[in-house]
């Protein structure tokens, strides 16, 4: 019968993402936390269990008795249902797993985009997800979908505030200054772009999130509170600008990256807002 007992599960130990899912799944009882090791951990005959190539991309579960490794989507679906139950027709069926397989590609390749890096884990190429730039792209067109979703949901909001304001005034409000962003990095650091888009779509993800509480407010029906806004936007421009710092810094580059980012964001707020806004 098929069991945890003689597996391993091997995760990207420098990856936040990785590590929090893994403290999650201890912490509901999925399997014990000494199933669980980082690779750079484990033992040499252990390592040469997993592919170091495609370890980079998906997670591994290793047999201590020598049976085959498997590999991301596989080993998730055996560490939830070890015993081969419904659970594993279902989320093997024709229909459903090519699916969760392309899902599961996307949050893998993007892991080091989706948390907040950490500088207290020790990490090495073999664990940095391939560039794989298609998949790099569709986070940043996901990212981009949500937060123009939000825009267009918080101009309600805005136009309580400020009534020159519609919906194409809030979308160049707001995106103004990320795409000046976006552009000054291509131009100044080409080679490095791409993984600096990557951070900016999640600095930019986090923050929008806590424009929902005054359109959830607006939403119930309840009264415009204008102070209520000014919170909302206040705490998300410091939860983007605490992301951006800390995503720099995970990258090496300068923090005059985030006083630029700043500027362009806030510049290019108040010039259309005036633009606008008699």
């Amino acid at each position: 019968m098929n069991s945890l007992n003689s597996k391993l599960i091997v995760y990207d130990g420098a990856c936040p993402l990785c590590t929090r899912l893994k403290e999650l799944g201890v912490l509901l009882g999925l399997f014990d936390e000494q199933r669980c090791k980082p690779y750079l951990s484990l033992p040499e005959h252990l390592q040469r269990q997993v592919e170091a190539e495609r370890f980079r991309s998906e997670m591994a579960l290793i047999d201590l008795h020598g049976a085959p490794t498997l590999y991301g989507l596989d080993g998730i679906i055996f560490v939830l249902d070890p015993r081969r139950s419904g659970l594993t027709r279902v989320v093997s069926a024709a229909w459903l797993y090519p699916g969760l397989r392309a899902l599961y590609r996307l949050v893998a390749n993007n892991r080091y985009f989706l948390a907040t890096p950490r500088f207290d884990m020790p990490g090495c190429s073999c664990t940095l997800p391939p560039n794989n730039r298609r998949l790099r792209l569709i986070y940043l067109a996901l990212a981009l979908t949500i937060a123009t979703l939000m825009t267009v949901l918080f101009a309600a909001v805005l136009q309580k505030l400020l009534p020159g304001v519609n919906v194409v005034a809030a979308l160049l409000m707001t995106g103004s200054g990320w795409l000046l962003q976006g552009i000054w990095a291509m131009l100044i650091r080409p080679a490095d772009a791409d993984a600096y888009l990557g951070h900016l779509a999640s600095v930019m993800s986090r923050g929008v999130l806590w424009l929902m509480i005054p359109i959830v407010w607006l939403m119930l029906g309840l009264p415009f509170l204008p102070f209520l806004t000014g919170v909302a936007v206040a705490v998300s421009f410091a939860t983007m600008l605490r992301q951006h710092v800390l995503r720099i810094r995970f990258l090496a580059w300068s923090q005059w990256w985030s006083v630029a980012w700043s500027l362009h964001l806030w510049c290019a707020g108040l010039a259309w807002l005036l633009f606008f806004v008699d």
